[in-house]
């Protein structure tokens, strides 16, 4: 019985790996094999697998929706709250891809459209995805500044502050691995003292921010220098 049961796991675990390596046919991802074997029923199942496959049929990347459900199912999440959020997503991609159509990218790339719809997530607007998009110039800049704006209103920095943030960066000639520094600067100032409501106002007033970083101070041209913060101190927490 217990080897029955082994080869069984086996068999599972072999036919999820083929499943996705595979598909559900014409390059739609399989995550059915998945999620039964994390716990989910064969019902909900099918029906992820629906919203992946619509998915892929308008055009759009699966990737987001896979993990999406892969990750709920390993939280437990409610079927219903999983299948909203997966539809939700969808509506996103969607929204990212247009906003990058009008931001003049043609056929947008799948790592470009799941970063629009991760920004668009984190509350940011069509219009500050077009912002970032057309500020980057490349399209691969464009994703690391969706990626990068993200993280900033992750922190609680708000959308428009960001959105700035990174658009004056790419305006001033920093490229993609300066404009990666700053969510680590922004987190460096918070953790030195500084509340977020101040740094977002030091930012939307391109003021110097805070202290250097030690661990940027061989590469003043990065992060810290973006947004003009080496040499300088946050101001004293009021008791």
């Amino acid at each position: 019985m217990k080897r029955t049961a082994r080869i069984l796991i086996g068999l599972l675990v072999f036919g999820a790996a083929t499943a996705l390596a595979q598909g559900a046919g014409d390059g739609v991802p399989d995550v059915r094999v998945q999620l039964v074997a994390r716990g989910a029923s064969a019902e909900l199942a099918n029906q992820v697998q629906q919203i992946v496959t619509e998915t892929a049929s308008q055009g759009l990347p699966t990737g987001p929706i896979v993990d999406k459900a892969l990750e709920g199912s390993a939280k437990r999440a409610p079927a219903d709250r999983l299948l909203t959020a997966l539809i939700d997503l969808r509506t996103r991609l969607g929204s990212a891809r247009q906003a990058a159509v009008e931001a003049q990218v043609q056929s947008p790339p799948a790592s470009l459209v799941s970063a629009a719809a991760q920004a668009l997530g984190r509350g940011m607007t069509p219009e500050d995805v077009r912002t970032l998009i057309r500020s980057a110039g490349p399209v691969e800049a464009a994703t690391t500044g969706l990626m990068v704006a993200s993280s900033l209103a992750a922190q609680g920095i708000g959308r428009a502050a960001a959105t700035r943030a990174v658009e004056r960066a790419f305006k001033s000639g920093r490229g993609s691995s300066e404009v990666l520094e700053l969510p680590s600067v922004a987190a460096s100032l918070i953790a030195r003292g500084m509340t977020v409501a101040e740094v977002t106002t030091r930012m939307l007033a391109g003021s110097p921010l805070a202290v250097e970083r030690p661990d940027l101070t061989d590469r003043p041209a990065q992060g810290a220098a973006i947004l003009g913060t080496q040499g300088t101190e946050p101001p004293p927490r009021k008791p």
